[in-house]
């Protein structure tokens, strides 16, 4: 089952070489040049490949890397290893390697947990409408177009986003959500941006904080800002300690040896959810945990961030 977005009647018509969304009576919320804007930055159809490219058991995703990838003897771990850190959740989420993977799988982990947690999905919308405007309109480069249009290309995208959100907060199986976003590259595109906005928000406006533990310097959070700023960078771990900070939501990014320790670790009381990544082989992927409980058996800590590599 997929649902339609809102007042959507939801028909796929080419124009150029980029599919138009209409709305119920002609009326796009999405108008063709947004549209054509996203596209043209995001080419879902370049790559081949969706926002989402799979949703596996953590069994199918350990036979998966195991055959394909070899995964498991290039970096040095076990299959046992991977399948033990695995047992903990009920799906692994595949997901399109751009860049944007690791922004990609925090978001995916939230929504995937909104049936348990329908809190989420509350969240994210209050977010979105109350600093989606603002931020994006503050930050975005891209609709660098009169003041006018501007605001009513960002209006459109926000109100985008609302109603998706909306619709993924209604879905009742994972799958249903799954094949409700696979191919969403307009909400992904809004979703991701507006994350790494909020870091760069989140770093302009706490810097003599940042700056305080002596941990960063100011070199290094202008040169993550210009980073966020850019569709397609990589997510680094400074970064995302930032965007958990940003949200607020904890964020636990499994790798090959143990889990990765969020350097500015937030109370769970303080956050509205718990995020999980898993990073392998220079690509992270959106992790769905079994129970809440799970954090009490990811709690050793790596030695060295050499893990990373």
């Amino acid at each position: 089952m997929k649902l339609i977005k809102k007042i959507i009647t939801v028909s796929i018509i080419l124009i150029g070489s980029f599919p138009q969304i209409y709305g119920s009576e002609q009326d796009a919320i999405i108008s063709a040049d947004i549209n054509r804007i996203i596209y043209s930055i995001t080419q879902p159809g370049e790559s081949f490949m969706p926002p989402l490219n799979a949703l596996f058991t953590p069994k199918k995703y350990i036979e998966q890397e195991y055959i394909h990838h070899e995964i498991a003897r290039a970096k040095d771990y076990t299959i046992t290893d991977l399948a033990n850190k695995l047992s903990s959740f009920y799906y692994v989420v595949d997901l399109r390697g751009d860049g944007n993977c690791g922004y990609r799988s925090i978001l995916t982990s939230l929504y995937m947990q909104n049936i348990e947690n329908p809190h989420i999905c509350e969240h994210l919308i209050s977010l979105v409408d109350h600093d989606f405007f603002k931020i994006f309109y503050r930050y975005n480069t891209i609709f660098d177009h009169r003041h006018y249009q501007k605001m009513l290309y960002v209006q459109q995208l926000k109100q985008y986003l609302l109603v998706t959100l909306e619709d993924i907060a209604k879905l009742s199986t994972r799958e249903e959500i799954f094949e409700y976003l696979k191919n969403d590259y307009i909400f992904d595109y809004g979703m991701i941006m507006f994350i790494r906005y909020l870091a760069i928000d989140y770093i302009n406006e706490n810097m003599p904080t940042l700056l305080a533990d002596g941990s960063m310097d100011e070199d290094l959070l202008n040169e993550q800002k210009g980073l966020l700023l850019n569709w397609g960078t990589l997510l680094e771990q400074i970064t995302t300690n930032i965007v958990s900070k940003s949200l607020p939501i904890v964020i636990t990014t499994i790798t090959r040896s143990q889990r990765l320790p969020n350097q500015l670790l937030i109370p769970f009381a303080q956050s509205f959810a718990h995020s999980y990544i898993l990073f392998l082989g220079g690509h992270y992927e959106a992790l769905i945990p079994n129970t809440p409980e799970i954090l009490e058996l990811l709690l050793t800590t790596p030695t060295s961030m050499d893990e990373l590599s």
